[in-house]
């Protein structure tokens, strides 16, 4: 007879604040505070003994239980029953269920919903147990798994997470390469069982032909090959950003563009003046002269300006 897993009641428990006894500067005891160092350097190593270490050697012990549970019912033929049984649990606890929860993360979220245990965390065990049993970890080999593995749970995780990604781009990748235009036809190819592509060589004798050579390339050296070849395509194809002009540059810039300013305020007034001036007068002849001047000083810093800007892509 099946039995229905129950939703379970939480309890939140408040810690009491430590007392904290504060040291006044001005009798501050320099030997005395070294000694108080080496007695609390002590505590934390008696801290992380005691509470620690033997929290994680807990938790691995609570998480190979898990996965000995997982396993069984990942064989059993049973897996959706027992999948429901702890999404019903959860809901009739107030949890919110999601299309994107994975089924490992629903049981480590039901086993630790009576803790503080936040969702990233959750997410890590669950990832854990998921890798694990990809990697064809036996029902009672998940604590070992997790101690030899580098940053134990994390690093299991993320050990999961470095193969999904790689398997993303290079599906992609391929799919990119496949839509581009054919450059020639090889000769017929040796294909091993599961291949999809094999990347060649292109040769070019002293006649100008090119043939198409074989290498022999593990693998994973043609998988880190074709993403990279999906990078160069990626690339060839982007607009190049314009280079935003350095400090420096937009400093020279801004001087030559007061000066600019500053040669055309002097044009204005020349222009003012030469108004004023009688014509035909002496004056007025001078003015004129020093206006002409003043202008062509005015354009050859504006030019200035213009080259400038344009080296700089503004």
């Amino acid at each position: 007879m099946s039995q229905t897993i129950q939703p379970i009641k939480t309890v939140k428990t408040t810690a009491s604040r430590p007392r904290v006894e504060v040291m006044s500067p001005a009798g501050f005891d320099l030997d005395e505070s070294v000694l108080k160092l080496g007695q609390l350097r002590q505590r934390a190593t008696e801290i992380d003994q005691q509470f620690t270490v033997m929290g994680r050697n807990a938790m691995i012990d609570l998480m190979s239980k898990l996965y000995v549970i997982w396993h069984a019912a990942k064989a059993s033929g049973r897996f959706d029953a027992f999948l429901g049984n702890i999404k019903s649990a959860l809901l009739a606890e107030g949890h919110e269920l999601r299309k994107k929860n994975d089924d490992s993360g629903l049981l480590v979220r039901y086993i630790f919903s009576g803790t503080q245990l936040d969702h990233k965390q959750i997410h890590v065990y669950g990832r854990s147990i998921d890798v694990a049993y990809e990697k064809g970890t036996p029902a009672d080999g998940f604590a070992d798994l997790i101690r030899k593995t580098k940053n134990g749970f994390e690093g299991l995780r993320a050990e999961g997470a470095g193969q999904q990604d790689a398997s993303a781009k290079q599906a992609i990748a391929l799919s990119a390469c496949r839509a581009e235009p054919t450059a020639a036809v090889s000769e017929e190819i040796n294909w091993v069982d599961g291949e999809s592509f094999q990347i060649l060589l292109a040769i070019k004798d002293d006649g100008g032909k090119t043939s198409l050579k074989y290498v022999p390339f593990s693998r994973e050296q043609q998988e880190a090959m074709l993403v990279q070849i999906h990078r160069c395509f990626k690339k060839a194809k982007q607009t190049p950003k314009p280079k935003k002009p350095s400090k420096l540059q937009r400093d020279l810039l801004a001087g030559f563009e007061a000066e600019v300013a500053t040669k055309q305020a002097r044009v204005r007034q020349l222009e003012i003046e030469e108004c004023m001036a009688v014509k035909g007068s002496e004056q007025a002849g001078a003015k004129s002269q020093e206006l002409e001047f003043a202008k062509q000083l005015l354009s050859a810093a504006q030019s200035t300006v213009d080259t400038l800007k344009a080296s700089f892509g503004l």
